[in-house]
């Protein structure tokens, strides 16, 4: 069997600035605006499951004490109930925090036919050839498919746009969720070309190549600021994921990079699916550690603690059980020198409490389909949680943890603390060292 190449799903990270630069590749492409046009996939594609799933909330939300990962209600009795996660849920604009929207509206300007806005970056569809441009501070990245076929027609719905037959046989398809952009190659046909390109610029960043096949971007100080994770393709029928079937070639131009990806298509069955990867600097996915950091208090101030996770499988339909030690962690965690809420850590991290932070196993989500709408759940009263704990001790965030990621899943984690902030003694600060980063 002869060998394919394909572009597997990239995806780009969440710290980017805009980047004007002349288009090489495709100046004459036309691209028409098609609102009945269906793109077919081998499988629907699951999107983001937080702009579809309703998550418990127990009161009246409190709208000045939102961060960019956190929501606070207040209850009956003066009691508070905050809700952290693993993501980023609010962008920080006119002086307050707002909702994360990640659809595209319909917007048309001299270079572009569609804006992704309400977040903490932006995405510009491009109008003159299928590509896209994300902006957020200093940084900024563009990227756009070379050697492609006239006449492709865009769809946009929602948080996706769509282009289809942009090469022959093969469809692109650009999906904006709160934290990334993903990229998806469908491959219909043995008879698709044998090689895929994309021409990539960056601004503030210079791209590497690494020995497992994943690429990495620095900024001029030497710190890694997204990634490219290994690929991998799976065929028609079929849940293996087979990341030694594609290798990349990453070459600099002048103008910037070009990304060859390259696919050993034997023993698999047609269509293809190319992995959904994804970058961010809020980097939960494809580790087996997540750490989240919340306001500090003691661990005789928390009424109840509720930690919950979902593990989605972007290639399955499903929502595998998958239950997770889960930790109160006892000092602020760094990842790339500044306090984010969570960092990534790989397959096979070690232990918190083990790796160097300060942290307490307090028990594992093994609660399946529990009160709060998640597939896994751990629920803790205050006097199970005075039990754990025989002198209070302080709690500075929370932990996620697994031996080994058994799958390159994407994680949504939350934790639930409920306190009555009369007890608490100093009062929580509402503000918390990485929200100022974002704004």
């Amino acid at each position: 069997m002869r060998k394919h190449f394909i572009v597997r799903t990239m995806v780009i990270v969440l710290m980017f600035t805009f980047l004007m630069q002349p288009h090489v590749e495709g100046d004459n492409q036309v691209l028409t605006y098609d609102d009945k046009l269906d793109i077919p996939l081998v499988d629907s594609i699951i999107g983001d499951k937080r702009t579809d799933r309703q998550i418990k909330q127990s009161g009246v939300e409190v709208l000045n004490e939102r961060t960019i990962n956190s929501k606070t209600f207040k209850g009956p009795g003066n009691k508070k109930t905050v809700r952290y996660a693993n993501q980023p849920e609010h962008y920080f604009s006119n002086g307050e925090w707002k909702e994360i929207n990640t659809n595209f509206k319909r917007k048309t300007t001299s270079d572009s036919i569609g804006v992704m806005d309400e977040n903490n970056y932006t995405v510009d569809i491009m109008k003159d050839y299928p590509g896209v441009r994300i902006k957020m501070d200093s940084y900024s990245i563009k990227y756009e498919p070379a050697n492609i076929e006239t006449g492709s027609r865009v769809k946009i719905v929602e948080n996706t746009v769509s282009y289809s037959e942009l090469w022959k046989y093969t469809d692109l398809i650009y999906s904006v969720t709160n934290n990334s952009i993903k990229m998806y190659i469908v491959i219909k046909d043995a008879k698709a070309q044998d090689e895929f390109n994309f021409n990539i610029k960056t601004q503030g960043l210079e791209a590497v190549q690494n020995e497992d096949q994943s690429v990495s971007f620095f900024d001029v100080n030497g710190i890694k600021k997204f990634e490219i994770p290994p690929m991998w393709v799976k065929g028609k029928n079929s849940e293996i994921k087979h990341f030694e079937k594609i290798g990349i070639d990453l070459t600099k131009t002048k103008d910037g990079y070009n990304l060859k990806i390259k696919l050993d298509d034997s023993g698999l069955q047609y269509p293809l699916v190319i992995d959904p990867s994804t970058v961010s600097f809020f980097a939960y996915d494809y580790s087996n550690k997540i750490y989240i950091d919340t306001y500090e208090m003691y661990t005789d101030e928390i009424e109840e603690v509720v930690f919950t996770n979902d593990v989605i499988d972007l290639s399955s339909s499903d929502s595998p059980n998958y239950p997770m030690n889960v930790y109160f962690v006892h000092q602020d965690v760094e990842t790339n020198g500044e306090t984010i809420p969570h960092g990534y850590y790989g397959c096979c991290s070690p232990e918190p409490g083990v790796d160097g932070i300060s942290a307490t196993r307090v028990g594992q989500t093994d609660v399946y389909l529990g009160s709060h709408g998640a597939i896994n759940e751990l629920v803790l009263n205050s006097e199970e949680i005075s039990n754990l704990f025989g002198n209070r001790k302080v709690v500075s965030g929370v932990a996620f943890w697994v031996p080994e990621l058994e799958m390159d899943y994407e994680m949504y984690n939350y934790v639930y603390i409920t306190y009555n902030p009369s007890t608490v003694n100093p009062p929580i600060i509402t503000k918390t060292s990485y929200d100022n980063n974002f704004k």
